[in-house]
């Protein structure tokens, strides 16, 4: 059967496709389709015969998918039914009436229809419909499956008479789908995803679970707190009889009267009346409610639900502070408490202290907001999407923050609302645990799979290798005669090549050069037409060498040969055209532009004199072919999901000033409103779905992460469903941004996998293969001596390594010396400071305690408390205060301590000269650096500023710990060994984003201006806005301030007279044929002092093409995915140099933008990431370099071994006080439905957490209340029942420990409920903690989910290690920001009390942001342009002022002095923040947090080490080891070995279904080797063998079965052997006990014992039957002390004269177990 059409396997190619063409039709063909239809029928016949893959019936198929989906595309959704009086009854749907669009995609749906029906019943009469399984049968294939479910919908839909089918109709954009069966690549690809859908859904299912834990937690702790705002009076007041809506003027007098009545007659401060007996609640004249008291959260009232005052909602108002945006605190413990200096204001809710809603339902005064949500629908509120006031809600806000994109505002929200510590460490945890590691499991799952797919390839390639050369001998090539020999040396000679590689260098040089202005200096511009022109010849002089030198066929046949000659041909062509246009007189074109862009190319002509480079031009394009059918799936996905947003959001993402959306019923507003927003860039998102490119712009905008919250939120409000547009976002962020992408980069570092070339050299293949060899001969000789016996087998190995000693003919090197030797060797040979040889005295105290451990200790004591001192240091700090003063005596302190150990080890090794002296370490260069600095900035030789911050750098000294720790010392050698290849890739990349820097000063210099302007009169604003036509001329017919005021009959001569601007000068435009532009007339007009116009200014927040470096700069932050819209936003807008912005201007450099990203930020930087991951990676199995790879299987299987650990089984208590009726209850092994009971009672009172929501009944938070009480009681019985039945052992589960903990924690929090009687506060929050908590007991109730939880957990340590050093490079980043940016002023939204480097802790949260790539390039910029505010000063002029202490917190502006504003400039800074803000996100976004991932993927990698055992097969391994270690002693006896083998489970044993004798259960033994394992004898007691030894012999045979004769053995000293001594040595508590004798010993001993036994019956049978029975007494009475002293005799012997020994009885083995 064909697998491109009817079973799509994943693994299929193109040779697959071939072999199954030859065999069609399938042999499993149907014998009567449809019942009926024999296989003989002729009908049938030509059918099968029309469904051949790939044949013409096929490719017309393929060609109607394909029109079809171009033709659903054409929909013009901006024509609907309902529209204007339009026919039909479908709202929203595309209508036929007035649109010739729209007719045409009618009038083409029946015609492919039918011919999809038509291909749906030849399918179905050739391969018949259902069929039997596995047979080839039209439904059994999947994609035949969505074919017909395609084709039914149509069907339904053509026929007339039906209901309304516009839901089912969204199905056919599943169409594009079915060109995916007719790929083998995309197949492939597919097959990777469908063969890891197991474990994507394992891993949703943990991510589920974790996001539904911390959802939960912010639906207890946060439930209905973000409603609250800032009021402008002090209580809800009664809405105005004569006045309903705030846009009327009305309304602001009837506000200002209200606010100044308070203003007099309230005390803010007491909240209370300022004077009762003139005013109070009954007589107040505004107060909404008299009854209802002030807002006091530290003692609510005590009111339910009913008879709350509000049980009713009133048709009152709160009046919201229109300033301030933020929620604030109810209960006086969150960051934002509303104190204002300037006016007063009241912190409320439009919900009671019970949760009734205040206000009535109703449209005023706010218009198109209803009252009841205004207080939330604002766009820094989110529009009251992210809130935790129910479960769905909550596990939205939870989703978004879990993906790393807008979760710092949801985390500033509550931090403003509830608490500020416990906020940021639960989201702080959120994106360690759900977006830096288990959303990382998608990409160790997808990972996995493509690794799978291509073994099997590689195999599969393999074979047909081998069969080619089996079939016939490789053909010898006749070589090609040299022609121009001497020109052929030429041409290869070194010395060309390097002088073409400078002329390459010098082109890029030119092309560089370019910026906005260049054509100001002619003669610049000359010259560099002329360097260009000489390049162009040289570089096409360099081609006809080559051909010449080296003959047409050998240049032609190297593929960057051919690329160069590509590149010379398209650069003659460019100044051919270029030379034509100068003639003519014009001024390019787009032809010329277009070519000039192959100049750039020329930069990629490094790659055939730079090895590297041509090594990753290789690899991408290897990549790019393997990318291409992951091109055309990433294509489908975004056309599909761009289809279905057009028909939920086309043309509906319009809203009005209060946001709210405006309706294309009501088309007049829809299009007054679309045509308002157009021009102002606001209302109408640039995120929408009104046409199929906006579509697909949007849906590749969300793959990429980039503010795909705020195109969920513009989606939810615009929708007729905010549930189906939430379902549809966080589908498509789930399949495509978490599945998709990571599809692409798994593909990525599959290729990047094991590529040498790239990141280091080559290891010496010649020493592995010698290596390789003598591994074989020693296993084999080991092999041979096993079969001997185990004392011949260590004889065996002595003797193999005497030969193998005796056959080295080079000495081995010494072994090198540690660092203490080191230092004695260079201290013997040395002479420091020319003085202190090595006998001096003084040399010799210092070198003793420089080196001292004492000291050591007390250095790096002296570094943490620097550190702790210098985290305390902050600029804000009053100078005269007791800290600063105590922080400069420390640091003098300290400094001295430094400089006294500097001095120390200088005299003690010396300073440089020598080996071994001070500054040959980098270390010490850094301590030595440090303390220099400290001295100059003491000494006050320097202004300190900037080497202050350099201070910082101490930290770092906690580093020199790591070397002593194997773990952290593989993170430092993997950063360390990376860098060579970091650097390599690292210019590769740098190249590239210049590349494509200089193609962007191209196209966009001078382009991202528009003038700023407001209520201008249309006349002005049409001026400014004159937009030139393709051909260069303006729309208007207005040149020149002239031909334009004559036109407005003089309206303006105020600023204009005849030519000129009266206020300016202006230059002439240069750019272009015209004498205006908009930059001269927003610049006139501006100096003019007209009114609403600010300026010519940028449309980014600093990212610009004007020049290289700029554009360079702007490119690397969009690698990061933040901000690059706003920069493609602007440059689709760009008229051209110097001219105002027009929406959607250009479409079509889109593609420049979505290009970068695919081949810049996911394919360029992602390789210097992947260097990082690759070496990192190796480090972590030391030896593999040196390993053959069946080697290094073993070893991997046998890590996997050594995981295993047994666990204590619990003995049944005496039946005292009901312990055994407990037991028997509780055991799941005895009583499983009571862990299934308690199992669902979790789940229980998950759900009833979940329950629980804003506003809920009082009837419902009682039926919650209850239900948790039962809850309780349930686990607290659980535990009683557990403890009676286990006594102590019940601690013994870490499960069991959790639960107790968990159990007590409820009991004390519902006790002090009970004693206290609060509801709020820390009470509440203990119990809802503790509730939460057991909701982690549910992972080990599965499996699965268990198994990817404990591959978390393995991965833990390593985590631990970088986290640490992690953890140093935030404190040296922290520590350097709060120096340098303390100062600086917040004159922008991203610089906010939030956001900020004001303290180190507020230093860590930001930074941890930035890690994330929330915005961090946005917040660089703002504080780089905040030099721009008037009120902005030089830092270095900002003093401490005693009377008005800085503004910090809002407790300072209340202070009675007030406080002085933080208004520092950003350009005065010690730091540049480029070199800041760059350095931090290379360090740690791009390679620290980067390690998390290479941590995810080899934890996954080693916990699914499955092609031998998985771990289910270690859970029944542990499972049958209980049965005879029932204490976890790790140990079991001799004896019962064999049957431990004979009841285990296969593929370990034989399994309990089948009853091994005696012979079969030693022969496994035997043959896996467990005869040679060694054995513990505790004094008399029994021998016994330890867990990991078994485990290891039996894993290891099943490797040997698998590999064959490619087995071989690792070394004794390899890491995995040391590991296994170790865990043995560990369980026996005296090693005395260890025995040099092994299990196999025994087992010949108890042989030996059997067949004597034999002979002495054998023997009794010749006597008579009186003697028998004498000598069977004597036996029973003597025997055994005569054996015992004949065996200590006989071992006496054999020790004495043990080599003589040990032959015979190696040759007697084999004939005793013979006779045996």
């Amino acid at each position: 059967m064909s697998s491109a059409t009817i079973h799509p396997d994943g693994g299929s190619g193109d040779k697959k496709s071939k072999d199954d063409k030859d065999v069609w039709p399938p042999s499993d063909l149907m014998e009567n389709s449809l019942g009926c239809i024999g296989k003989d029928n002729a009908l049938r016949q030509f059918c099968i015969k029309l469904a051949t893959p790939n044949n013409w019936f096929d490719m017309f198929i393929l060609f109607c998918i394909v029109a079809n989906s171009l033709v659903m595309a054409m929909t013009d959704y901006s024509n609907v039914e309902g529209m204007m009086g339009k026919t039909g009854d479908n709202r929203y749907e595309p209508s036929t009436d007035g649109s010739g669009r729209n007719k045409f995609v009618e009038m083409c749906e029946y015609p492919f229809n039918i011919i999809f029906i038509i291909e749906c019943v030849v399918k179905v009469i050739g391969l018949g419909f259902w069929g039997k399984k596995g047979s080839s049968g039209y439904i059994r294939d999947p994609w035949n499956k969505l074919d017909f479910v395609v084709v039914l919908i149509s069907i339904l839909g053509m026929l007339p008479g039906l209901p309304n089918l516009s839901v089912l109709r969204t199905f056919r954009v599943l169409r594009p789908l079915r060109t995916l069966a007719k790929s083998p690549g995309l197949r492939k690809i597919i097959g990777a995803v469908i063969d890891s859908i197991p474990d994507l859904a394992n891993v949703i299912i943990l991510l589920t679970f974790v996001l539904l834990i911390f959802a939960i937690a912010g639906l207890v702790f946060w439930n209905g707190i973000l409603h609250a705002r800032c009021r402008i009076t002090p209580f809800p007041v009664r809405m105005p009889t004569n006045c309903t809506s705030v846009e009327d003027d009305c309304w602001g007098t009837w506000l200002g009267g209200v606010t100044t009545y308070y203003d007099q007659h309230w005390d803010y401060e007491k909240e209370e009346y300022a004077n009762p007996e003139i005013v109070n609640k009954d007589s107040d004249l505004y107060r909404c409610l008299p009854e209802s008291p002030a807002m006091d959260p530290n003692d609510p009232p005590k009111w339910t639900k009913d008879s709350s005052p509000w049980s009713t909602p009133q048709d009152c108002i709160w009046p919201v502070d229109e300033d301030d945006s933020r929620p604030c605190t109810l209960t006086g413990s969150g960051m934002h408490g509303c104190r204002n200096p300037d006016y007063h204001a009241t912190c409320g809710s439009d919900y009671d202290e019970v949760g009734n809603a205040r206000f009535i339902e109703s449209m005023v005064p706010y218009g198109s907001v209803d009252r009841s949500l205004y207080t939330v629908w604002h766009e820094d509120m989110q529009f009251g999407y992210t809130s935790y006031d129910n479960i769905f809600k909550a596990f939205v806000t939870t989703f978004q923050s879990c993906s790393m994109e807008g979760w710092t505002t949801v985390m500033y929200h509550t931090m403003d609302a509830w608490a500020i510590v416990p906020s940021v460490l639960i989201f702080v945890i959120l994106v360690l645990i759900g977006g830096n590691i288990v959303l990382n499991l998608v990409l160790a799952v997808v990972t996995s799979s493509l690794d799978k797919l291509d073994e099997e390839d590689e195999e599969e390639e393999e074979e047909e290798e081998e069969e080619k050369d089996k079939q016939g001998g490789a053909a010898s090539d006749s070589e090609e005669v040299e022609v121009n020999t001497g020109l052929k040396g030429f041409v290869k000679n070194p010395m060309f090549g390097n002088a073409i590689m400078i002329c390459i260098l010098l082109n890029t040089v030119v092309l560089a050069l370019d910026w906005d202005g260049i054509e100001e200096n002619k003669s610049l511009v000359d010259a560099l037409s002329a360097i260009n022109v000489i390049l162009t010849f040289v570089f096409l002089a360099e081609m006809i060498l080559n051909i010449a030198g080296l003959g047409p066929k050998e240049y032609f046949g190297d593929a960057f040969s051919c690329f160069d000659a590509t590149i010379v041909v398209f650069s003659i062509i460019d100044f051919i055209m270029e030379q034509s246009s100068d003639e003519e007189g014009g001024g390019g074109g787009g032809a010329v532009s277009a070519l000039r862009g192959a100049r750039l190319l020329r930069i990629l002509k490094m790659a055939k004199e730079w090895e590297t480079m041509q090594t990753l031009l290789g690899l991408i394009a290897k990549t790019v072919l393997e990318i291409g059918n992951f091109g055309i799936l990433l294509f489908l996905f975004i056309f599909i999901y761009a289809l279905c947003g057009m028909q939920f959001f086309s043309n509906r993402m319009i809203f009005d000033g209060n946001g709210r959306k405006v309706d294309i019923m009501n088309y007049t507003d829809w299009v007054a409103a679309k045509d308002e927003f157009n021009a102002a860039g606001e209302g109408w998102p640039r995120h929408h779905f009104d046409d199929i490119s906006w579509g697909m712009v949007t849906v590749f905008q969300i793959l990429t992460g980039e503010d795909w919250n705020a195109c969920m939120y513009d989606g939810v409000r615009s929708a007729e469903s905010p549930e189906l547009a939430i379902i549809f976002y966080l589908s498509l962020v789930i399949f495509g941004a978490f599945i998709v992408m990571n599809l692409f980069l798994a593909i990525l570092l599959g290729n990047f996998e094991d590529n040498d070339d790239l990141i280091s050299d080559k290891p010496d293949q010649a020493k592995k293969y010698e290596f390789g060899e003598e591994i074989s001969a020693s296993t084999e000789e080991l092999a041979i001596a096993k079969d001997i016996g185990s004392k011949w087998r260590r004889k065996a190995t002595a003797e193999q390594q005497q030969i193998e000693a005796d056959d080295v003919s080079q000495p081995e090197e010494e072994p090198p010396l540690n660092e203490e030797e080191q230092h004695f060797y260079d201290y013997k040979k040395s002479v420091s400071l020319f003085i202190f040889g090595p006998g001096h005295p003084f040399r010799y105290y210092c070198r003793a305690l420089a080196f001292s451990k004492f000291f050591d200790q007390f250095i790096l004591v002296c570094i943490l408390i620097s550190s702790f001192c210098l985290a305390l240091d902050n600029p804000l700090n009053d100078p005269d205060s007791s800290l600063p003063k105590a922080l400069a005596s420390l640091d003098l302190f300290f400094s001295i301590i430094f400089m006294v150990e500097l001095s120390l080890k200088v005299v003690a090794i010396g300073f440089i000269l020598h080996p071994g002296a001070y500054l040959r370490s980098p270390w010490n260069i850094l301590d030595a650096a440090i303390v220099l600095i400290s001295i100059l900035s003491l000494s006050g030789a320097v202004e300190g500023g900037s080497l202050k911050a350099l201070r910082t750098f101490r930290v770092l000294r906690p580093l020199r710990m790591i070397k002593r720790f194997p773990e952290l010392k593989t993170v430092v050698d993997a950063l360390v060994s990376s860098v060579p290849g970091a650097l390599n890739v690292m210019v590769i990349s740098c190249l590239f984003l210049l590349l494509f820097a200089i193609l962007g000063v191209n196209l966009f210099k001078g382009t991202f201006n528009s003038c700023a302007y407001d209520g201008l009169d249309d006349e002005l604003a049409d001026f400014i806005n004159q937009y030139p036509d393709d051909d260069g001329k303006f729309t208007l017919p207005v040149h020149n301030f002239q031909t334009w005021n004559i036109s407005t009959g003089g309206a303006y001569s105020a600023y204009f007279d005849g030519e000129t601007c009266l206020a300016i000068n202006p230059p002439k435009n240069i750019y272009g044929p015209h004498d205006l532009t908009s930059k001269i007339i927003c610049d006139c007009l501006v100096e003019a002092g007209v009114d609403g116009v600010d300026g010519w200014g940028g449309m980014t927040d600093g990212q610009t093409f004007d020049n290289v470096i700029e554009a360079f700069s702007t490119l690397f932050e969009i690698t990061t995915t933040e901000g690059w819209t706003a920069v493609t936003y602007a440059a689709v807008d760009n008229m051209g140099k110097d001219m105002q912005h027009k929406r959607d201007a250009n479409k079509y450099v889109i593609i420049f933008f979505v290009l970068f990203m695919l081949i810049g930020a996911f394919f360029v930087m992602e390789l210097f990431v992947g260097v990082v991951i690759d070496n990192f990676n190796r480090l972590k199995d030391k030896g593999s370099p040196f390993m053959t790879e069946s080697q290094e299987e073993w070893a991997k299987t046998q890590a996997f071994i050594m995981k295993i650990k047994p666990e204590k089984r619990i003995h049944p208590p005496e039946p005292a006080m009901g312990a055994l009726w407990c037991y028997n209850f509780v055991m799941p092994n005895l009583n499983p439905k009571f862990d299934q009971t308690i199992m669902g009672c979790i789940i229980g009172n998950s759900i009833v957490m979940a329950m629980q929501h804003h506003g809920q009944s009082e009837g419902f938070s009682k039926f919650i209340e209850i239900a948790n009480y039962i809850f309780a009681f349930i686990f607290t019985v659980e535990a009683v029942l557990k403890l009676n039945a286990m006594k102590m052992k019940y601690f013994r589960d870490s499960w069991n420990r959790f639960d107790f903990i968990v159990v007590i924690g409820t009991l004390i929090g519902i006790f002090m409920k009970l004693i206290t009687g609060g509801g709020v506060g820390p009470v509440a929050s203990i119990v809802r903690m503790f509730r939460i908590g057991r909701l982690v007991r549910l992972i080990n109730s599965a499996k699965s989910i268990r198994m990817l939880f404990n591959t978390l957990i393995t991965s833990i340590p390593s985590m631990g290690n970088i986290g640490f050093l992690l953890f140093i490079l935030f404190f040296i980043f922290s520590v350097m920001g709060v120096q340098s940016y303390a100062l600086v002023g917040a004159f922008d939204s991203e610089m906010n009390p939030h956001a900020n480097f004001r303290s180190i802790m507020e230093s860590f949260i930001i930074l941890f942001r930035f890690a994330t790539g929330e915005n961090w390039n946005g917040y660089m910029h703002t504080m780089i342009n905040n030099a721009e505010e008037p009120d902005c000063m030089p830092i270095s002029d900002m003093k401490y002022n005693k009377t008005a202490p800085w503004c910090i917190s809002e407790s300072d502006y209340m202070l009675p002095g007030g406080c002085t504003e933080i208004n520092g400039c950003g350009n005065s800074v010690s730091i540049p923040p480029h070199l800041f803000f760059y350095m931090f996100t290379l360090m740690v976004t791009f390679v620290m947090l980067n390690l998390f991932v290479g941590v995810v993927l080899g934890a996954f990698e080693n916990a699914e080490e499955g092609d031998v055992l998985g771990p289910e097969d270690l859970d029944k391994f542990i499972e049958v080891w209980g049965n005879f270690d029932p204490e976890a002693t790790f140990m079991i006896k001799v004896d019962d070995l064999k049957q431990f083998v004979d009841d285990l489970d296969k593929p370990m044993g034989f399994g309990k279904e089948y009853n091994a004798n005696e012979e079969e259960i030693m022969k496994r033994m035997r043959d896996t080797g467990m005869w040679a394992i060694p054995y513990v004898k505790e004094g008399s007691g029994e021998p016994k063998v330890h867990i990991t030894h078994v485990a290891t012999a039996l894993a290891k045979r099943l490797v040997q079965e698998k590999q064959g004769e490619e087995f071989r053995d690792l070394d004794d000293d390899h890491p995995n052997n040391k590991e296994l001594n170790t865990r043995m040595l560990s369980s026996i508590r005296n090693l005395r006990d260890i025995e040099k004798a092994t299990i196999g010993d025994l087992f010949m001993a108890e042989a030996d014992k059997k067949i004597k036994e034999k002979r002495f019956v054998k023997a009794l049978t010749n006597m008579s039957p009186k003697t028998q029975a004498d000598m069977r007494v004597a036996a029973a009475e003597e025997g055994t002390a005569k054996i015992e002293k004949v065996e200590e005799e006989k071992k006496v012997e054999e020790k004495a004269e043990e080599p003589k020994a040990e032959e015979p009885k190696a040759e007697e083995e084999p004939k005793a177990e013979e006779e045996a």
